[in-house]
């Protein structure tokens, strides 16, 4: 008897997540590209010396549990590769950011819009300035700012860097944050360090918010 109440509890709560992911993703807005920007981004690349066949698109109005970072092929004309990404800490747990999540002052801890040119890769050395992680390791590439809202990226030390506590799997049930750096999954990490890395030319990242 013990055994299946054991089985009905754990249908149970398998069925409760289900429903709690589904809400989620139904509720929360999922990222959107639209032409408009895909054909600015490209004439951007084109003219300012990035790279002309590939883009990433971070879709911060989309909730942090969806993949809104998005690898673009000029080329093939759609997202090869996408991947969930943290948004900087506003100091709410909301799996949305909203306007007021975004800063390019230093210390706030949040994500800034625009554009940014990926730099060099490198070892983390600190989280947040004062965490040292030096001796764990893990590679990340440098965040220059292109726009006033961005611009003091490298000087707050954003990084598009990994995150051990993501996964790629859909888990809409907690906010992912982060001090204002682009944090994706390990193993998005790698695949996008492919694409850079092979690149002799910067690739092109834009983070927007889009409420509608």
């Amino acid at each position: 008897m013990w055994k299946k109440k054991l089985i009905v509890i754990l249908l149970c709560i398998v069925a409760a997540i289900a429903i709690a992911m589904g809400a989620a993703l139904f509720l929360g807005k999922t990222p959107s590209l639209s032409s408009e920007r895909i054909n600015e981004a490209k004439t951007f690349a084109k003219e300012k010396g990035f790279n002309p066949d590939y883009c990433i698109f971070v879709d911060f109005s989309a909730y942090s549990g969806s993949k809104r970072f998005m690898l673009y092929s000029f080329k093939e004309d759609k997202v090869i590769y996408s991947c969930k990404c943290a948004h900087g800490n506003d100091g709410s747990e909301k799996m949305e950011a909203t306007e007021q999540s975004f800063s390019n002052e230093k210390g706030s801890h949040k994500s800034s819009l625009g554009k940014y040119k990926i730099g060099k890769k490198r070892t983390m050395n600190t989280i947040d300035g004062a965490i040292d992680i030096s001796k764990l390791k893990v590679s990340c590439y440098e965040m220059h700012g292109l726009e006033k809202t961005n611009s003091n990226a490298h000087s707050r030390g954003i990084l598009l860097h990994p995150d051990p506590t993501m996964t790629n799997m859909p888990t809409p049930l907690l906010p992912w944050h982060s001090f204002g750096c682009f944090s994706i999954p390990y193993s998005a990490f790698n695949t996008i360090s492919k694409y850079i890395g092979q690149s002799k030319k910067p690739i092109l990242l834009w983070a927007y918010y889009d409420p509608s």
